[in-house]
């Protein structure tokens, strides 16, 4: 459990894994330097129940600190929870279960959605390759209803990249999938927290710089380590989620920039970024006129192109 201004939510973490069915567990619990009561708090937990570690390191990012926590991680198969979110009661027992009929190299189960109060991501609930469940079913394995072999983790030296400010979850699974199988849950036994102050909310042209440098990292991994006759298809499949993404962060830049008028907004957020390219086959030469206004950071010419997008509507 890594923590960083959660002080909010973190006793609610904390007492759903207390809470659990299901008791042989080990808390490990990193304080990632957070400034507020969150590590007071952890602590407090740690002093009540021996199974609770409270590791203290300087702010270092959420890789950094889930690596540490699997350092001092002691039991066959490692759970993974933010100090955000929270697990229903059944979930350490539900995966017990699963793991004793299946002996499997990891699983996951379904999460909601807390502030919608829906299942996020459930059925169809593929199992198999965890790569192939990604690209071939469009299953997406939330790192917080993910357990996995802590050996396996050690033999292939699988950790979290570091100072990776969005998506190390799901490069770290993904990275997973070249060596391990995954079996499913059919439940959704984990809830999912929208925290304002996550960096998932806060980041933007930072957010999608990291997104897709993850994303090519896993393209990397993939194409030097994974042997299967699906591979060709998993890389196109991944090639295609990174090309969509900057893409569509291209139309909100121009957006931005056209119909908002924020050019303060996306010069900082270019700022963050860095050069825009273009990864769209379709309407070229189009993207390429709007990549290089865009990546112009020129505030007369885009207010020039707002004027004349307006007037020939």
């Amino acid at each position: 459990m890594p923590v960083y201004k959660t002080a909010p939510f973190i006793a609610e973490a904390i007492e759903s894994v207390i809470q659990q069915t299901f008791s042989h567990w080990q808390l490990v619990i990193v304080n990632d330097g957070s400034p507020d009561l969150a590590p007071t708090i952890a602590e407090s937990y740690a002093v009540k129940d021996e199974r609770i570690t409270v590791i203290h390191q300087t702010n270092q990012g959420v890789s950094v600190a889930r690596n540490n926590g699997i350092s001092h991680c002691h039991g066959e198969y490692i759970a993974f929870l933010d100090s955000d979110d929270y697990y229903l009661p059944n979930f350490l027992q539900a995966m017990t279960d699963k793991i004793k009929a299946t002996n499997c190299d990891s699983l996951y189960c379904g999460y909601i959605d807390e502030k919608n109060n829906s299942v996020a991501f459930g059925p169809p609930y593929a199992e198999g390759n965890i790569l192939e469940c990604y690209a071939l079913h469009k299953q997406h394995i939330w790192l917080n209803s993910f357990i996995v072999k802590r050996s396996l983790l050690q033999d292939h030296h699988l950790q979290f990249t570091p100072n990776r400010l969005i998506c190390q979850d799901q490069e770290f699974i993904l990275k997973c999938g070249v060596y391990l199988t995954t079996v499913a849950v059919t439940e959704p036994l984990v809830f999912y927290r929208h925290n304002e102050n996550s960096a998932t909310n806060t980041l933007k042209g930072k957010k999608v710089k990291h997104d897709l440098e993850a994303r090519q990292a896993v393209q990397v991994f993939v194409q030097q380590h994974y042997q299967s006759p699906y591979k060709q298809q998993i890389l196109d499949y991944l090639e295609l989620m990174h090309n969509t993404n900057i893409y569509n962060y291209q139309r909100q830049l121009w957006k931005a920039i056209v119909k908002d008028t924020k050019y303060d907004e996306v010069i900082q957020d270019l700022k963050d970024f860095g050069i825009l390219h273009n990864y769209e086959k379709k309407h070229k030469i189009k993207n390429l006129i709007h990549i290089a206004i865009i990546n112009s950071k020129n505030k007369t010419l885009w207010n020039l192109v707002s004027l004349f997008s307006k007037n020939n509507k």
